[in-house]
């Protein structure tokens, strides 16, 4: 049966049903075994339902205007009304794979101390830190984007159809690789801990070998390559920051990802730089200060924000 006329009848099905006198069940159940587009074809109709009901569940309802017509609350959903329930439904199913074609993307986002994994269609596996965004695409499972915050990437090596990660202005591609990735302001950072990975593969084309760390320091400024221990490389996912001659002011957002509370530098020792390995205890609640202390600092909590000053 050609789709058209398979959600016509799943409408009609549907529609029968919010009636509560509706008790031809053994046909129903009968139609739906004939042809497994029907089922599909209801499928279809109930999501398009339940996704209009949701969408407009925050909009005022047509009884609370004055010159609204009654309506028929013993159906429950979106379409109430069964004189013109049928078009509605119709339009809504032809209308469901548009919108999701038009809106493909969707975001995975963690609080400042959380972490969370994802696992993509490709088998490649995205670690976020705390306070990170990273944006996926339905219909490539191939590309992501950082928009803010930290994650390590453990891609699923194809060389037919290589893995890109966008971030800002910044533009990577998997060569088999896992390496991690953080973005705060305009500064960002790429640390390789296995295979490599091409920078800016359309321009520059730098390959970045594991033990290999890009930093961008801020909006418009060149790249800078050093050395990196790979075994440090995504420290903080078992609670380890190491850092060497590193900004008092790039620190902060490490250790407001990893212990869950913002952290603010005084700019007067924000170009301060601390050498050294932070072990991180979230369950501790004086951190903050001992971690201070560990880099001859102050700390004192400001609202909710913590600050870092001179001693």
């Amino acid at each position: 049966m050609a789709n058209g006329a398979a959600e016509k009848e799943a409408v009609g099905w549907f529609v029968r049903q919010r009636d509560p006198a509706h008790a031809d069940w053994p046909a129903f159940t009968a139609w739906l075994e004939a042809d497994p587009a029907h089922a599909a074809a209801y499928d279809r109709v109930a999501i398009a339902d339940a996704a209009m009901t949701e969408a407009l569940a925050a909009r005022p309802l047509a009884a609370d205007r004055p010159d609204a017509a009654p309506a028929n609350d013993n159906a429950p959903g979106f379409f109430r009304r069964s004189g013109a329930v049928a078009a509605a439904l119709l339009v809504a199913v032809s209308a469901w794979p548009v919108y999701r074609v038009a809106v493909p993307t969707y975001a995975v986002e963690t609080a400042l101390g959380e972490q969370r994994s994802v696992t993509l269609d490709d088998g490649t596996v995205i670690d976020l830190n705390g306070g990170t965004r990273v944006t996926l695409d339905r219909r490539n499972p191939r590309i992501a984007t950082l928009e803010s915050g930290e994650a390590v990437f453990r891609v699923t090596h194809d060389p037919t159809d290589p893995f890109t990660v966008v971030s800002g202005d910044m533009r990577l591609r998997d060569i088999g690789t896992v390496f991690n990735v953080a973005r705060e302001d305009g500064r960002a950072e790429v640390s390789v801990a296995e295979g490599a990975v091409m920078f800016d593969p359309d321009r520059a084309a730098l390959l970045l070998r594991a033990g290999q760390r890009l930093l961008i320091a801020h909006s418009g400024a060149a790249p800078v390559v050093t050395r990196v221990d790979p075994a440090t490389v995504a420290g903080w996912k078992t609670g380890r920051l190491d850092f060497t001659a590193t900004p008092l002011s790039d620190i902060a957002p490490d250790l407001s990802r990893a212990l869950g509370a913002p952290i603010a530098v005084d700019p007067a020792i924000a170009d301060r730089t601390f050498t050294g390995t932070i072990l991180i205890d979230g369950k501790d609640r004086a951190a903050i200060e001992k971690i201070a202390i560990l880099m001859g600092v102050s700390a004192r909590k400001v609202g909710e924000e913590w600050r870092l000053t001179a001693n």
